[in-house]
């Protein structure tokens, strides 16, 4: 962004392109590690009959957008990643949300 008074400026809107996201990894552009906002979640329940597990992240946290699916199969409103490291956890996404909450199937119990 280029400008010397900003004043009554109260929102800027970049786009996808300033921070990257799993669309524009997924198209080439970047790398995992390139990616510079990432959600911290909780996991707040484990129905193990269902496979999944509740995140207290959801629609709002995450976006609705799932533009990356066409690019790269799997990986639904967002990767799992290790808290630790940031690097991703192979097999886990957010495949569904409601407004507050993200799913993440499970295969092993």
């Amino acid at each position: 962004m280029f400008g010397t008074d900003w004043t009554g400026v109260d929102e800027l809107r970049p786009g996808a392109y300033m921070f990257m996201d799993l669309d524009q990894h997924a198209l080439g552009v970047c790398a995992t590690d390139e990616i510079a906002v990432s959600v911290l979640a909780s996991v707040i329940g484990h129905n193990r009959r269902a496979g999944h597990l509740l995140l207290d992240a959801g629609a709002i946290a995450l976006s609705r957008d799932v533009s990356a699916e066409e690019f790269r199969p799997g990986t639904g409103y967002g990767l799992v990643c290790d808290a630790g490291y940031g690097a991703p956890l192979p097999g886990l996404a957010v495949t569904s949300v409601a407004q507050d909450h993200g799913m993440v199937p499970v295969a092993d119990p």
